[in-house]
């Protein structure tokens, strides 16, 4: 194994410009990403939030209680302390 197989396929050369891509790709990633937060509102411009009218969200009810009568029943069925009817 030696460098003239390298050399006589130009792989300095191909190996130079895919770095000079993927560096310059990472460039452009990192320009997008600084810019952005001066590019939103200029879109908040061209395209206002809109407001759905949605259906009503229901509050969630509260079930401990509800939670606490079932596990006591149940654990009341496993010990075998359940009253008599």
């Amino acid at each position: 194994m030696s460098y003239d197989n390298i050399i006589a396929g130009n792989g300095i050369g191909i190996s130079i410009t895919g770095m000079l891509i993927v560096f310059s790709a990472l460039i452009l990633i990192s320009l997008f990403i600084s810019m952005l937060p001066k590019l939103l509102p200029a879109l908040e411009k061209l395209f206002p939030e809109q407001h759905h009218h949605g259906a009503a969200v229901k509050k969630e009810e509260d079930h401990t209680p509800i939670l606490a009568a079932i596990g006591y029943a149940l654990y009341c069925k496993k010990t075998g302390t359940l009253p008599k009817k």
